[in-house]
């Protein structure tokens, strides 16, 4: 749909309408020239600013956004309220964009009418390696330069790359010439809260020289300090001081039956540069909480595996300090242990109750079982005839069978295969509901293996590594 803008002149009185949300390549049009004359004077003070119909953003934001100032003294050109309404298009906040300017005493007053986009339109905004200034400090300074900037986005138009402008902006304040980079990073595995527009200092090094643990018990200093040795010496990116502090800083106290520790946002001390690289300082604040002892385990909405099974699965001992880390294993191998009868969305989520007085947890294990699911057709694709017929015989699961998808591990490691020979397995809904048909595709290092439907009904539990 084209934009289009609208003059409408009557008692100083204009109108203009844009629609933002799907935005053309083009630049909008400027309003054509009227036939008869628009007023007597082009430009007056603007003695009232009035904001409406936005509830995402604060009026007095949008009014610093556009650069239109309440001045009784300044006459402010007619164009210049037209372009402060496109500035608000060109944006991609809105969905709508209206403005009138009218005869008022002193001069006259301009509308701003808005419709806001939906939050879906908007994308967090994360700062890989923007190392000095803490990140609350950082989105202060960045609101105050673009005063439509909240810590998100919008999807489409130029408060991105306004954004970095104002990042490049703080840098030369700094005496840091570099410029900015901004990239789009997609939703992974559809999951909404990992999308988000990821900002980064450009062809700087910029390196994890030392690691602190504050507050930490002495007895738990020594192996968090081990543990973070491991990215001491690492190139600085905020993801990777997540992943840090959420897996390993994180299971060194769960280890130990520090179940409730929780960690502050890192503090980033910028050390004299060292040549080319800016070394930094990381204390990362840790508040321990004390050590729980395992007091009970009740399972809740399981019927395909009894309670007494299930139990076999932990192997905690009652009344010792819990292994954070080992129940998660076990929950793990219980989630495989489901699928392998067909419940491949089977979930598990541990609710657990805290006595401080005693120091001790009683877990709530909630399990959803889900839909059970069947298998479908057997095919093989990329081998001989000989090796396809055969390796067809040989397949166990029959068609009404529960899936059981780590069968096809031990399955393929039955058969010699040529050296250098890859697989991989390409799942599809089958013929009948909850059915899943399944395909072996074999290709050589020359060919890389290409799946048909990339579907993934079962996802297995993350080794450590990936973790």
């Amino acid at each position: 749909m084209p934009r289009r803008t609208v003059i409408y002149i009557a008692l100083l009185l204009s109108s203009f309408s844009a629609f933002a949300q799907k935005r053309p390549t083009a630049p909008a049009k400027k309003p054509a020239p009227s036939a008869q004359p628009a007023a007597d004077r082009a430009a007056y003070p603007i003695a009232e600013i009035v904001v409406s119909g936005s509830e995402r953003f604060d009026a007095d934001d949008i009014i610093k956004y556009t650069g239109l100032k309440k001045d009784k003294t300044i006459e402010t050109p007619l164009n210049d309220v037209q372009a402060a309404a496109q500035k608000l298009v060109d944006s991609g906040a809105f969905s709508q964009v209206n403005y009138k300017h009218m005869a008022s005493a002193g001069g006259m007053k301009v509308e701003l009418i808005l419709a806001d986009k939906d939050d879906d339109q908007f994308v967090k905004c994360d700062f890989a390696n923007f190392v000095w200034w803490p990140e609350n400090d950082l989105l202060v300074e960045l609101h105050d330069r673009v005063p439509l900037f909240n810590g998100t986005v919008p999807r489409d138009g130029n408060m991105a790359d306004e954004v970095s402008h104002a990042l490049e902006s703080l840098l030369k304040e700094k005496g840091i010439s570099a410029s900015v980079g901004n990239e789009h990073v997609d939703a992974i595995n559809g999951d909404p809260s990992t999308e988000e527009m990821l900002y980064r200092v450009a062809d700087a090094d910029i390196r994890i020289s030392k690691v602190e643990l504050v507050g930490g018990s002495p007895a738990m200093q020594a192996e968090a300090s081990t543990a973070a040795k491991k990215i001491e010496g690492l190139v600085y990116n905020r993801a990777t001081i997540r992943k840090f502090i959420d897996h390993n800083l994180r299971n060194v106290y769960l280890k130990h039956g520090y179940l409730r520790a929780t960690f502050a946002t890192p503090e980033i001390k910028v050390l004299p540069a060292d040549g080319s690289s800016t070394n930094v300082e990381l204390n990362i604040p840790v508040t321990e909480n004390g050590t729980y002892k395992l007091h009970s385990i009740r399972w809740i909405g399981n019927k395909a595996i009894a309670s007494n099974a299930l139990d076999t699965f932990i192997n905690d001992s009652i009344g010792t300090p819990l292994d954070g880390t080992h129940l998660t294993k076990e929950l793990d191998a219980i989630r495989t242990k489901y699928a392998t009868f067909g419940y491949l969305h089977m979930t598990l989520t541990p609710k657990p109750t805290f006595d401080d007085a005693k120091g001790t947890v009683d877990y709530d294990m909630l399990v959803k079982e889900g839909e059970l699911f069947s298998m479908g057709k057997f095919d093989v694709e990329g081998l001989d005839k000989a090796s396809t017929d055969k390796m067809r015989l040989a397949w166990q699961l029959r068609e009404g069978d529960p899936y059981d998808p780590t069968y096809l591990n031990s399955f393929v490691k039955k058969f010699r295969l040529p050296e250098g020979t890859a697989y991989l397995v390409d799942e599809m809904q089958g013929e009948r509901p909850k059915s899943v048909d399944i395909t072996l595709i074999f290709c050589k290092p020359t060919d890389p293996c290409k799946p048909k439907y990339e579907n993934h009904l079962w996802t297995p539990p993350k080794s450590d590594d990936e973790k």
